[in-house]
């Protein structure tokens, strides 16, 4: 882990925003246990999907403003690309087609060492394929 810093995806973020839609209440309190110690850090692709599932204009700058105050660790790397592309090989060896913007992420948290959270059993599918420091609260 680098620093500490936890990268969250947007399924953890998603039971954090909105934690009467999923009644996964364990999840959105790891994500404000994270964000109040100073440890909680995002990417570019889990902002764009969260800003994209906003709704309204209202609801999407509440989002701006509470994402200002974490760290961003940038997808602007070629190490990060290189790492997401050759991922996929070891993917498709072991029998996995997984989403692109899950495998680029996965790449940001194992490119920055970071740490991994999510509620997305996709990441637990990756990590069986690559190195990927991840945790979840799923079975």
């Amino acid at each position: 882990m680098t620093d500490g810093l936890t990268l969250i995806d947007t399924s953890a973020w998603l039971r954090f925003f909105e934690p009467g839609a999923y009644g996964e209440p364990e999840v959105a309190d790891e994500v404000e246990r994270l964000v109040l110690s100073g440890r909680a850090c995002y990417t570019e692709p889990i902002y764009l999907e969260i800003a994209a599932g906003a709704g309204d204009e209202k609801t999407l700058q509440g989002f701006k403003r509470d994402f200002s105050v974490l760290m961003l660790k940038s997808v602007c790397v070629q190490d990060i690309w290189t790492r997401a592309a050759d991922s996929y090989p070891a993917l498709v060896k072991k029998g996995f087609r997984k989403k692109a913007i899950d495998v680029l992420i996965a790449s940001v948290a194992r490119h920055y060492g970071l740490t991994l959270f999510h509620h997305d059993s996709d990441y637990q599918t990756i990590a069986r394929a690559v190195e990927l420091d991840q945790y979840s609260f799923l079975e």
